[in-house]
């Protein structure tokens, strides 16, 4: 049901922006996390905290991974939707919301591209891993 909704709603924005001579930009993004967990390690930090698993298991790492590729951090999403607001060349655009990830499996040049959006923040440049 998840991906039949989203793939509803954004044929209805598609039409939307069509038939109401508006801007429709849908993002697809990886995983924003809240305040406090705005770090690559949100998902195997959450793991140690339920006892679920310890620091460097194979748990933590394969969860560590995941997010590596997936992280959007706050500032880049924020910055993306501005960038979404100004940009007026196209009415609707499927876009990849990620911050500049390498592990990512995800296709970010038509974003960059689009948007002239640079991500400031990497997964795999953020060093300090939280100990709470």
């Amino acid at each position: 049901y998840y991906g039949i909704s989203k793939a509803c709603c954004e044929i209805m924005g598609r039409s939307f922006s069509e038939r109401c001579d508006t801007k429709f930009y849908v993002i697809r993004i990886g995983s924003i996390r809240c305040k406090e967990e705005d770090h690559p390690y949100a998902y195997a930090e959450s793991g140690v905290k339920k006892g679920l698993w310890k620091r460097g298991s194979k748990q933590y790492i394969l969860q560590e991974k995941r997010l590596k590729s997936l992280w959007m951090s706050r500032r880049d999403f924020l910055k993306m939707v501005e960038l979404c607001i100004e940009y007026e060349a196209v009415k609707f655009e499927i876009l990849v919301g990620l911050s500049d990830n390498p592990r990512s499996w995800f296709d970010m040049e038509n974003t960059k591209k689009l948007l002239r959006y640079k991500p400031k923040d990497n997964a795999e440049r953020f060093i300090q891993v939280p100990t709470k």
